[in-house]
C-alpha cells in the first residue's frame, strides 16, 4: 500500500495486525500459562488480590501498642 498517497489525501491509516501474528501470540500465551500452572504458581485471582489489599490496609491503620 502507498501510505504516502494516503497521507497526502488525508485518509486515515489503519494498521491491522496480521492474523498469523495474533494466533502465534495466543499460542505463546497459552504455553506460558500452562508452564506457570505446571510450576505450581497460582493463577491470578482478582478476588484474592482485593482481599490481600484490604488486609494490608487494615494492618496499616491498626493502632500500635
Amino acid at each position: 500500500a502507498d501510505y504516502t498517497a494516503a497521507l497526502a489525501t488525508g485518509e486515515a491509516l489503519v494498521f491491522e495486525p496480521e492474523p498469523e501474528d495474533d494466533e502465534e501470540e495466543e499460542r505463546k500465551a497459552r504455553a506460558r500459562r500452562a508452564a506457570n500452572l505446571d510450576e505450581g504458581e497460582p493463577e491470578h485471582n482478582p478476588d484474592r488480590e482485593h482481599e490481600r489489599q484490604i488486609a494490608e490496609q487494615t494492618k496499616e491503620h491498626e493502632p500500635r501498642p
